[in-house]
C-alpha cells in the first residue's frame, strides 16, 4: 500500500485458465473512465474475458461513465464494491484526497506497528532502496528512513520480498525501526546499497545504431541503481564517456546512454514521458543529464490533468 490517493487501485476477479484469479491494475483516480482504462490494460495483457468476471473492486466509487460502462460489460450478477465515496463535485476533490490519504496512513501505521510487534527477525537481506518522488509537504515521507537522490528524488528504504501470490511487496522502514535493528541511518543505507547492487543486471542493446543500457532487479527495482555512490562511474566505462543521459519509465528499469547519442535519447525519452504507469510506488518517470556534478532533471512525464 502507498500514500498516493491521486492513484486509483481496482481488482477485477475472473475466471482465468481454470481457476479464479485477481488482477490488479491501476488508473489516475479522477478520471471518469478510470476503471474502463484499467479493464482494457488488463483485458488485453491477460486475454480476460468480461463473462468471467465474478467480483470489481475499485478504491474509489466509480463515476457515472464509469457505472455505465460496468453495466453494459459486465453480467448483471457481477459484484462491484469500493472503499472512498467520489465527491458529489469537481471543486471537491481536494478535501476527499486529504480524507482518503489520512485514512491510508492511519492504516498504514497500525499495519507497521501489528507486523512490528510478530517480526520474529530482524534480517537485512532483503532491505533496499526504493526510488520515489519526493513531494514538499509531503509529512509521511518524512516517517521513513530515507535520503534525497536529487531535487525531487529520493531513496527510500524497505524489506522488498516475494509474495506468495508470487508478486513483489515492500514494507518500508520506517524511522523509529531503527532501534529495534540495531543500525543507524547511515549503516542501513550501506547495506542497502550493497543489497541492490548484488542483485543488479545490466543489459546492452542498439537502437538505430546507438548504444543503450538497461539496467534490471530482480525485486523490480532497476531504477534506483540511479542513486547508488558509485553508479555513476560504473555507467560512464560502459558508455565510454562520463557525460550521460538516464531515464526511467517506471521503478523496474533504467536507461543508460552517452549523452551524445541524440537519437537513441529521442526514441527513450519519448518513451518516459508518455509511460503509462500509475503503480504502488509514487514515481513519476523523468530523464536526467548524469555527470560528475550529479543529475539535472531534463524532462518528466507531465501530471494527470486535474491533479
Amino acid at each position: 500500500m502507498d500514500v498516493n490517493p491521486s492513484v486509483n487501485v481496482v481488482v477485477f476477479e475472473a475466471e482465468h485458465e481454470g481457476k479464479l484469479d485477481r488482477f490488479v491494475g491501476r488508473a489516475p483516480t479522477r478520471a471518469d473512465d478510470c476503471l474502463r482504462q484499467v479493464w482494457s490494460e488488463l483485458s488485453a495483457k491477460h486475454g480476460l474475458r468480461p463473462e468471467t468476471v465474478k467480483r470489481i473492486y475499485s478504491e474509489w466509487e466509480p463515476s457515472p461513465q464509469d457505472k455505465a460502462f460496468l453495466g453494459s460489460t459486465f453480467p448483471e450478477q457481477t459484484e462491484v464494491t469500493f472503499s472512498f465515496q467520489r465527491p458529489a463535485s469537481a471543486d471537491g476533490w481536494d478535501e476527499a484526497m486529504r480524507q482518503v490519504e489520512k485514512q491510508i496512513r492511519d492504516a498504514m501505521a497500525k499495519r507497521v506497528a501489528e507486523e512490528a510487534l510478530s517480526k520474529s527477525n530482524n534480517s537485512l537481506d532483503d532491505v533496499l532502496p526504493v526510488l520515489r518522488s519526493e513531494e514538499p509537504g509531503d509529512l509521511f515521507s518524512q516517517t521513513i528512513v530515507h535520503r534525497t537522490v536529487a531535487p525531487g528524488l529520493g531513496f527510500f528504504l524497505a524489506h522488498v520480498n516475494v509474495t506468495p501470490r508470487k508478486t513483489i511487496g515492500s514494507r518500508y522502514v520506517m524511522n523509529h525501526d531503527l532501534k529495534a535493528l540495531g543500525k543507524s541511518a547511515e549503516e542501513l543505507f550501506a547495506v542497502a546499497h550493497r543489497n541492490l547492487a548484488a542483485g543488479l543486471r545490466v543489459e546492452s542493446g542498439q537502437i538505430e545504431g546507438e548504444q543503450v543500457f538497461l539496467v534490471k532487479h530482480k525485486m523490480d527495482v532497476g531504477a534506483s541503481a540511479i542513486g547508488l555512490p558509485d553508479f555513476h562511474a560504473n555507467a560512464s566505462r560502459w558508455a565510454q564517456t562520463d557525460e550521460l543521459w538516464v531515464g526511467f519509465p517506471d521503478p523496474s528499469v533504467l536507461f543508460v546512454v552517452a549523452a551524445s547519442s541524440a537519437k537513441a535519447i529521442e526514441r527513450l525519452q519519448q518513451a518516459v514521458i508518455t509511460s503509462t504507469y500509475w503503480g504502488a510506488v509514487a514515481l513519476t518517470p523523468a530523464c536526467y543529464r548524469f555527470d560528475r556534478g550529479g543529475l539535472r532533471l531534463i524532462a518528466a512525464r507531465p501530471a494527470p490533468e486535474g491533479k
